[in-house]
């Protein structure tokens, strides 16, 4: 039982840390939810990001 609950902790430390969190990456990628762990899609049309904001 502990060891699922540590195995749970480090798989949520490890999103945390790959997903920019842990360096303020929201401050720089202001489109994205705050606090947001998913990765993002470089290749989704995001406005302001990838593409145009007026073309949106």
């Amino acid at each position: 039982k502990a060891f699922v609950r540590v195995s749970r902790q480090w798989r949520l430390h490890q999103n945390f840390k790959s997903s920019g969190q842990h360096l303020g990456i929201d401050k720089y990628l202001p489109l994205r939810t705050p606090g947001n762990t998913m990765h993002m899609c470089l290749v989704c049309p995001t406005p302001g990001f990838n593409m145009p904001a007026k073309d949106w």
